[in-house]
C-alpha cells in the first residue's frame, strides 16, 4: 500500500506475484493501468508505504503490467528525478563500462534514439562520462545508463584490457579558420573487404586485409559466346556477390544457425568450389575481384563458426541485429555520426550554419526516425534563414512537424515550434508548446520564462479590464 504524499485518506494498492506488479487499485479513477499508476509514483519525494502478505487489491481493477525490464524503462522515462542517476555516475567514476552480453534493443524495449546510443556504447568500452559526451544526446545516454544499471546490464572492465585497443573514432578535422569541418556526405557505400582498424575491443578477429580496398558494386554482362554451364556459374556468382553484403556468416554459407562443424565445413567447400579465384578459368576472369571477396568472406565465416568461443560471440552479434558487413558498417557510421553531432551546438554558436547542416543531414540520412535531427535542423535553419520568406518558413515548419510526429513531447522540437509560432503571431498555440517543454524539462529556463511572461501579461490585461469596469466617476 502507498499512502498519498498529502496525508489524505486512502491508498494506492499494488499486488505483486514473485516480485512483479501484476494488478492494482488506484485512488485516481483516471488511471487505467498498473504501469500508469507506477509512473505517477516515480517522481514522489516522500510518502509512507507498507508491504502486506495478503491480497488487498481483490477485484483486479487494474491489470496488464509489462515485463519487469519494460516496466523499468517506463519508470526511467517517467521520472524527472536525477538523484539516482547522479549516485550511479559517482559510483561508476572512471570505470570502463561495456554492455552485458545478451541484452538487445528489443529485450530492453528501446526506442530508436536509445538504440543508437546503445550502439555507441557497444562500439567500444568507455567510461560513463565519455559515453554521455560521445552519444550526441546527453539526456538519452544518461537515461540509458540508468536503465542498464537497473537491469544489471553493465560489465566493468579492467582498464588494462582495453588500453591497447585500436580507436574506432578518428579525430575530427579542422579548417584553417579553426572551425570544425563536417565529413563529406555519404553516397551509396562500396563494400569494404574488411576494416580491422575499426573493430571495437573484445570483438572477433578478422583475417587481415587492406581496409582501403573496396569492391565496387558493378557487374559486367556475360560474354555472348559463354558456354551454358559457365553462364550458369557466372549468374550464380553474381547473385551471391550482390547478396553477401546483407548476409551474416550462416546465410553466406547457406547453413542453419544450429549447424554443426561438419555441416559448416561442407558448406565452405561447396562455396569455395564456386568462388575460389584459382577455379574461375579465363571465361570468368572479369568476376575475379568479386570471387576473391566472396572467398575471403567464406574463409572468415568458416574460421569463426567452427571455433566455439568465437562462434558464441558472433551469435551474440547476430542476435543483436549485426553480423553482416552492412550491419557492421551501419554501427560504425552511427558512431561516427553521433560523434560529429556533438559539434553542432558549437557550430551553431559560431554561426557556422552550413557545416552544422552537413552533420545533421548525415544523421538524418542514417537515422530518419530520430526526432532530434529534424528538430535540430529546424533550429539551425530558424537561426540562419528566419521566417520572413515563404520557402524557408515552410521548410522549418515541416521539419518541426516531422519531429513532433516522431515524438510529440520532444523538448527541442516543441521549443523551436513555440518560438516560430510566437514570431508568426500565434501566441496561444506557442504557449501550448512551451508548456510541453516545461512538462518534459522543468529546468528549461527559456520556456519557463515564456510562460511567466505570458502569465504576467494576462494578469496586467485582467487588472486593466477591472480598472475600466470599476473606475470612479469624477
Amino acid at each position: 500500500m502507498i499512502w498519498p504524499e498529502s496525508g489524505q485518506g486512502g491508498q494506492d494498492r499494488v499486488y505483486f506475484e514473485a516480485g512483479v506488479p501484476v494488478a492494482a487499485r488506484a485512488l485516481d479513477p483516471s488511471i487505467r493501468s498498473v504501469t500508469t499508476l507506477l509512473e505517477r509514483l516515480a517522481d514522489r519525494a516522500r510518502g509512507a508505504y507498507a508491504f502486506y502478505g495478503e491480497d488487498l487489491v481483490g477485484s483486479r481493477e487494474l491489470t496488464g503490467a509489462p515485463s519487469p525490464t519494460t516496466l523499468l524503462r517506463a519508470l526511467v522515462h517517467a521520472t524527472h528525478r536525477e538523484d539516482g542517476l547522479e549516485r550511479l555516475l559517482e559510483r561508476r567514476g572512471d570505470s570502463i563500462l561495456r554492455v552485458r552480453r545478451g541484452l538487445t534493443p528489443a529485450s530492453l524495449g528501446l526506442d530508436r534514439e536509445e538504440t543508437e546510443a546503445l550502439d555507441v556504447l557497444r562500439a567500444a568500452p568507455t567510461t560513463a562520462a565519455q559515453f554521455i559526451e560521445r552519444s550526441g544526446r546527453a539526456h538519452v545516454a544518461r537515461r540509458l545508463l540508468y536503465l542498464l544499471e537497473l537491469v544489471d546490464g553493465l560489465d566493468v572492465l579492467d582498464p588494462a584490457s582495453v588500453a591497447s585497443a585500436p580507436s574506432s573514432n578518428p579525430p575530427p578535422s579542422a579548417s584553417r579558420s579553426g572551425e570544425w569541418t563536417a565529413r563529406p556526405a555519404h553516397t551509396t557505400p562500396e563494400r569494404p573487404i574488411s576494416s580491422p582498424g575499426m573493430r571495437a575491443a573484445g570483438s572477433i578477429d578478422r583475417p587481415a586485409s587492406n581496409p582501403a580496398m573496396r569492391v565496387p558494386l558493378d557487374f559486367p554482362e556475360p560474354p555472348a559466346s559463354l558456354p551454358e554451364a559457365e553462364r550458369a556459374r557466372w549468374e550464380e556468382l553474381v547473385a551471391r556477390a550482390k547478396a553477401e553484403d546483407a548476409q551474416n556468416h550462416y546465410e553466406l554459407l547457406g547453413v542453419a544457425p544450429n549447424a554443426d562443424a561438419n555441416e559448416i565445413e561442407a558448406a565452405f567447400v561447396r562455396l569455395a568450389k564456386l568462388v575460389h579465384p584459382d577455379r574461375l578459368g579465363p571465361h570468368l576472369a572479369p568476376l575475379r575481384r568479386h570471387a576473391d571477396h566472396l572467398f575471403r568472406r567464406a574463409t572468415d565465416a568458416r574460421k569463426i563458426l567452427i571455433t566455439p568461443e568465437s562462434r558464441a560471440e558472433y551469435d551474440r552479434q547476430v542476435a543483436e541485429g549485426g553480423g553482416s558487413p552492412a550491419s557492421e558498417r551501419r554501427v560504425r557510421e552511427t558512431v561516427e555520426a553521433a560523434l560529429d553531432y556533438q559539434k553542432v551546438d558549437l557550430l551553431l554558436r559560431k554561426r557556422a550554419y552550413d557545416a552544422a547542416l552537413a552533420i545533421i543531414d548525415r544523421n538524418l540520412e542514417l537515422s530518419p526516425d530520430v526526432a532530434e535531427y529534424p528538430a535540430k535542423k529546424a533550429q539551425v535553419l530558424f537561426h540562419r534563414d528566419g521566417l520572413d520568406a515563404r520557402e524557408p518558413r515552410e521548410a522549418i515548419l515541416a521539419l518541426l512537424d516531422r519531429a513532433l510526429a516522431l515524438d510529440p513531447k520532444h523538448e527541442l522540437a516543441n521549443f523551436v515550434k513555440g518560438q516560430a509560432l510566437k514570431k508568426l503571431g500565434d501566441p496561444r498555440t506557442a504557449l501550448a508548446h512551451f508548456r510541453v517543454v516545461v512538462e518534459v524539462n522543468p529546468h528549461n529556463i527559456d520556456a519557463a520564462r515564456e510562460l511567466r511572461l505570458a502569465s504576467m501579461k494576462k494578469g496586467e490585461a485582467s487588472e486593466s479590464l477591472l480598472g475600466r469596469l470599476f473606475k470612479k466617476k469624477s
